[in-house]
């Protein structure tokens, strides 16, 4: 099981402060964290000294991004690190990762999250209580609507099992091509939850 978010230099500090958290409220914590990098990373050196168990992935083929813009035109310029987000599904070094946001605090034990087991791709930050009981966000949702919920989720903190979910990356592809001149505000958040619903 591993983690994954995307930082830029400005975001170290926040960055930091999850790494702080993390280890405050769990013992011990020495996960694997996956750092996307876009080539806006400078700091890299001084980021390990933070945390010894960083491993950098360079993202030299902006794919996400590129199609974005191809498939919309453009994109507002705050929202541009937010679309490598998706490019999380390119990981399968794990069978278990966790994406989150640098910007997110632990406030106590992550044990419960790892004890999850999903087939799916699957978002934590939902009403816990509900989510208990489904095995999958497409069954959440399901169960969410069917009560006349909002059957949206934030994906600030994402669940995917690589091996389980093989092809996804292409898929996500071929669905932003379909749903191509959308505006998307938040376009990550969107795509993902257009995608798995």
């Amino acid at each position: 099981k591993a983690f994954a978010t995307i930082i830029t230099d400005d975001y170290i500090p926040g960055f930091h402060a999850l790494l702080r958290s993390l280890q405050y409220h769990n013992k011990g914590f020495n996960s694997t964290f996956f750092i996307f990098n876009n080539g806006k990373l400078t700091k890299k050196d001084y980021i390990k000294e933070l945390y010894p168990y960083i491993k950098f992935v360079d993202l030299k083929n902006k794919s996400f991004y590129d199609l974005f813009i191809k498939t919309n035109g453009s994109i507002q310029e705050k929202y541009t690190e937010c679309l490598y987000t998706l490019d999380f599904f390119s990981l399968n070094y794990y069978s278990e990762i966790y994406f989150i946001d640098a910007d997110m605090l632990c406030v106590g034990s992550i044990e419960e999250l790892l004890s999850y087991t999903f087939k799916y791709a699957f978002s934590y930050a939902t009403d816990a209580k509900e989510l208990d009981n489904a095995d999958n966000i497409f069954k959440y949702k399901t169960e969410t609507k069917k009560k006349g919920k909002n059957t949206r989720f934030n994906a600030g903190l994402f669940g995917f099992d690589s091996l389980t979910c093989g092809g996804v990356l292409k898929k996500i592809h071929n669905y932003m091509v379909k749903n191509n001149k959308r505006k998307y505000n938040l376009p990550e958040q969107k795509i993902m939850n257009g995608f798995f619903t």
